[in-house]
This record gives C-alpha cells, structure tokens and sequence, in this order.
C-alpha cells in the first residue's frame, strides 16, 4: 500500500454498532449488557482505533428505532453483538 492509502485508512473514521437489548434501563438484562459493553467492548474498541461506537440503547432520535438501528448496522461494521 502507498503511502496515500495509508492516510486515507488513517482518517477514515471506524465504526462499530452494538447490538443491545432496548427498553427498561432498570432490567438486570439491560444493566449487565451495559456492563460489558462499558467496561469491556467500548474500551477494546477505542484502543483499536474505533472512534465513533454506537450501542443500539443509545439511540435517542424519536421515531421508528427499528430502522435507526437497521441504517446503523448498514453503515457501521462491524456490528457486534454481546
């Protein structure tokens, strides 16, 4: 790879979209999967060079979420799922 490539690899943004349960914040579900995602998935991410990490609980546009996340997992991979 020339060195062109290389910079445009560098300043392309990586992204990653988590698959998360969605609903009650005070469910155990909810609280364990946010757990891991916070204290192991996000920061494995970001040490890898991932820079915008979107898990599917933080979206927060009103309207249909099951197309927010669909148009997410289309524009970010990988996805993952906990």
């Amino acid at each position: 790879m020339g060195s062109q490539g290389k910079e445009q690899e560098e300043k392309q943004e990586k992204k990653c979209f988590i698959i998360t349960p969605i609903g009650d914040s005070n469910s155990v579900i909810f609280r364990k999967a946010k757990g891991v995602i916070e204290s192991v998935i996000r920061p494995v991410l970001q040490k890898n060079g991932f820079n915008d990490i979107k898990a599917a609980y933080e979206i927060n546009i009103s309207g249909m979420i099951t197309t927010q996340i669909i148009n997410d997992i289309g524009v970010k991979s990988p996805a993952i799922v906990p």
